[in-house]
């Protein structure tokens, strides 16, 4: 590398007024900005237009657990013995699903043994064919709510949770769950093709901390990848506020996996996992309807 001394004196060729120093500074800020301050991504459930809901309620009634079993078509765990619809006037749908989480106990989360916090799943036929899905509700943790260790909440689910990998190790599955973290903190756990256990991922500002007290919004948007290709989306938005936004993920490696619907799990769970693990103390949180938008 050569280093050349500077010469004493100013040449003259780059003599300039004060004004045309200010004016070229103001261009260069402006132009840095433009490539690193991009502009601010609206919420997913304003550019959807499509949507569909989970109902708590018909014809002015709440429903009971069974009745959502009902409509579901599909098997639960601890719905019956973990979940109940109550009256939720602060809300948009006036009801919640409210959701027990006793302490304690061992090996839960299952039909046989649901313990504490309940899951199950909402597969609506339209989202087959989707490539973008929208998922939207709000979550209502109590001022003395515990952290814990984590736990998770209701996201977007793809695919055969049951099916077999390939010769290459892929599954053909995916998921994205919500969760929250030690004192409050939140993040997420994303199972992809390649990550069946999982990928967890804080979620943006050090600072960040669930609220307690007060309903909060979720919203959590999925762009398939295309097959072969690491472009899928996956961006989270917490009271309007985006919490994540990541555009290269690889959620599937074959065309045939698509969306399959809502995976509404809901428990206490250990950091890094979306494995059940037993509640500090008892505990109830509060979910709106889940609402789901696709294009």
């Amino acid at each position: 590398m050569v280093v050349r001394q500077r010469k004493s004196g100013v040449p003259p060729i780059v003599l300039y007024s004060a004004a045309g120093g200010f004016i070229a500074m103001v261009t260069l800020i402006f132009s840095i900005r433009s490539v690193v301050i991009s502009e601010p991504i609206s919420v997913c459930s304003a550019r959807y237009h499509r949507a569909s809901v989970l109902p708590y309620r018909s014809n002015g009634r709440l429903l009971a657990p069974a009745d959502i079993q009902a409509r579901l078509g599909e098997r639960d765990w601890g719905l019956q013995s973990n979940g109940r619809i109550v009256a939720a006037s602060d809300t948009p749908a006036a009801a919640a699903l409210e959701v027990a989480l006793p302490a304690g106990g061992k090996a839960g989360g299952t039909i046989a043994n649901p313990v504490s916090g309940l899951g199950f799943r909402w597969t609506p036929n339209f989202l087959r064919t989707a490539t973008h899905v929208c998922l939207t509700y709000q979550v209502w943790l109590p001022n003395e709510f515990d952290f814990g260790r984590g736990g998770v909440l209701p996201g977007v689910f793809g695919g055969d949770p049951k099916g077999k990998p390939d010769n290459q190790g892929r599954h053909p599955h995916f998921a994205v769950r919500p969760k929250w973290l030690p004192a409050g903190r939140g993040g997420l756990q994303a199972v992809t093709a390649w990550e069946p256990r999982g990928i967890a991922r804080d979620y943006l500002g050090f600072d960040f901390r669930m609220p307690r007290g007060s309903w909060v919004a979720v919203e959590q948007e999925v762009t398939l990848n295309a097959p072969g290709s690491a472009n899928g989306v996956l961006r989270i938005w917490i009271n309007g506020e985006l919490r994540f936004n990541a555009q290269d993920i690889a959620y599937r490696h074959r065309a045939d996996v698509g969306f399959t619907g809502i995976v509404a799990d809901t428990h206490y769970a250990a950091p890094n996992t979306i494995e059940w693990h037993p509640a500090p103390k008892d505990a109830r949180i509060r979910l709106t309807p889940f609402v789901v938008r696709w294009h």
